[in-house]
């Protein structure tokens, strides 16, 4: 972006083009042979992804909102069949004191901290809140114990 806005404005072709998008990429991880405690299997199979909505603001052409690997241009609405293999997920969400607990026997901390535990004060969370789920440092989690966080394809 740094680059175009060198640029003027009037420069530019008043025709709607719209910029590509490329998801980052999640390397996988080693399979589990068997179910990790605390986890359970999900099968493997074709799924329907289906989502519509609104992430970005404007009209309903393509080239606005959201485009994933298999699309040729952003668009507001997606429907692809694809294939998922199984994996293993927490059989609960993990609580503010579970992932507490996790950080005490890791010494884990991201290199990005830019919003982790963005909802805690002071390094904890607030008084009453060790039974509430966790929602933002999932991904951290999960890379930690050898998983990773499934995408929204996923």
């Amino acid at each position: 972006m740094a680059e175009r806005s060198r640029r003027p404005l009037s420069s530019y072709s008043r025709e709607w083009n719209p910029l590509a998008q490329k998801m980052v990429e999640i390397p996988a991880t080693k399979r589990a042979q068997s179910a990790p405690p605390g986890m359970v299997r999900i099968p493997g199979g074709d799924y329907d992804f289906h989502v519509r909505g609104i992430e970005i603001q404007g009209g309903n052409d393509p080239g606005v909102d959201v485009q994933y690997p298999w699309e040729d241009v952003p668009r507001r609405a997606h429907r692809h069949r694809s294939h998922i293999a199984s994996f293993y997920m927490d059989r609960t969400p993990v609580t503010n004191a579970e992932f507490n607990a996790f950080l005490d026997a890791t010494h884990y901390h991201p290199k990005d901290d830019h919003n982790f535990l963005r909802d805690w004060k002071n390094g904890s969370y607030a008084d009453g809140w060790d039974k509430y789920l966790l929602m933002s440092p999932g991904r951290d989690r999960a890379g930690t114990i050898g998983f990773r966080c499934v995408v929204d394809a996923q």
